[in-house]
């Protein structure tokens, strides 16, 4: 099952990385987030394939959270080593009504807590381990490296 969002992103995220940004990246974007209740996309504030690349990075990063999704686009991107060697600290916090010069709600943090320590090892954490009941299964199947 594929979701339309995942199409139109990817769409998107397509055409920007070869530097084709025409009027159907905009408007593959504007869909997402006309469904979601947001204004279309600012073309003069997106307006290169840089700034359009960081907002289809954290367009999928919020479409598809909690979906599974968000390690193999960190994988593909080429940015693993530099997202997830980074600590994970949850933030506590409120929403205030006040906006800040990009548009953006401010926020009041009132605290952090460190919930883990990560580390990505290069060449090793690109892949998961094999089960070793498949190895079993299967004795013509290795453990990936590093594992």
């Amino acid at each position: 099952m594929l979701r339309y969002a995942e199409v139109l992103l990817t769409y998107a995220e397509a055409k920007i990385e070869q530097n084709q940004i025409d009027n159907s990246v905009y408007e593959a974007i504007n869909q997402v987030c006309r469904r979601a209740g947001m204004p279309d996309v600012d073309e003069a504030k997106y307006s290169n394939q840089a700034k359009l690349r960081e907002l289809v990075r954290r367009e999928r990063r919020v479409e598809f959270a909690y979906e599974g999704m968000r390690r193999w686009d960190i994988l593909r991107w080429g940015i693993a080593n530099e997202v997830m060697s980074q600590p994970v600290v949850r933030v506590e916090g409120s929403l205030l009504t006040t906006k800040n010069e990009e548009g953006d709600f401010n926020v009041n943090i009132t605290g952090t807590t460190l919930e883990e320590n990560r580390t990505f090892t290069v060449g090793k954490h690109e892949v998961l381990p094999i089960p070793q009941s498949a190895i079993d299964a299967n004795p013509n199947l290795t453990q990936n490296p590093g594992y």
